[in-house]
């Protein structure tokens, strides 16, 4: 995206240090133009009047030390501008930054067709491990190291985060279970009575049950093969 687009320059004006000037009014009522997924009907109208009341407004948070996504949760919390904060939080979860690049190069041999179901929390979970190790200059093998592995001590916190992360891990697939067994309840849907197979398998048996036609038929040309003789 070019550093003229109208696009950035009515993002800008999201920044909270940015309220109260005049340009900044004129880009932020450019916002609904330019995302129009968001706001509907009225609620541009909406926008536009709250967004000229927000650069008059001489009680907003206090933004010092603070970032952007913190100081309008704030403002969200204030209950006083709900169309403003209707448009600008999606804006807000845009990943942004020389991260972007950096996420791609790290978890590149992590992503690909094979996981693409992968859980969000588990990806993140790759990363920041992946994030450390760069940041130690070692590999994971050579982070926890030990020359003898049998009695050497083992970091007793790494054991309590693993045995935490698996009963959560637990919880989560339990949950999850729960909430499809309700809404099956609810919706009246008859559990099945087995599970479907996946095409590898589906693939194995059919293997499997081609391969044991050609045995018996085997068998059987060789039973009458004898019975002639």
């Amino acid at each position: 995206m070019p550093i003229n687009s109208a696009l950035l320059k009515s993002i800008a004006a999201i920044d909270p240090l940015c309220a109260g000037h005049n340009v900044t009014l004129k880009y932020m009522l450019k916002l609904p133009s330019c995302v129009t997924n968001v706001l509907a009907g009225d609620e541009v109208d909406r926008f536009d009047l709250e967004a000229r009341k927000f650069q008059s407004d001489d009680k907003l948070p206090d933004c010092e030390n603070k970032r952007i996504d913190s100081w309008w949760a704030e403002v969200e919390d204030g209950q006083k501008y709900p169309m403003m904060v209707k448009l600008i939080k999606p804006l807000l979860s845009c990943f942004h930054g020389p991260q972007v690049e950096s996420s791609f190069n790290v978890m590149g041999d992590i992503i690909d067709a094979k996981s693409s179901s992968t859980r969000i929390d588990t990806l993140s979970a790759i990363q920041t491990v992946k994030y450390e190790l760069r940041s130690k200059g070692k590999t994971a093998i050579q982070y926890y190291f030990h020359k003898d592995p049998l009695h050497d001590v083992v970091d007793p916190a790494l054991v309590k985060n693993l045995t935490r992360s698996y009963k959560a891990y637990e919880e989560n697939k339990q949950g999850e279970r729960e909430a499809v067994e309700t809404k099956r309840v609810e919706m009246g849907v008859e559990p099945r009575a087995e599970k479907l197979v996946t095409k590898r398998k589906a693939k194995e048996l059919s293997m499997q049950v081609a391969q044991k036609a050609r045995y018996d038929h085997q068998v059987e040309v060789s039973q009458t093969n004898k019975h002639v003789k």
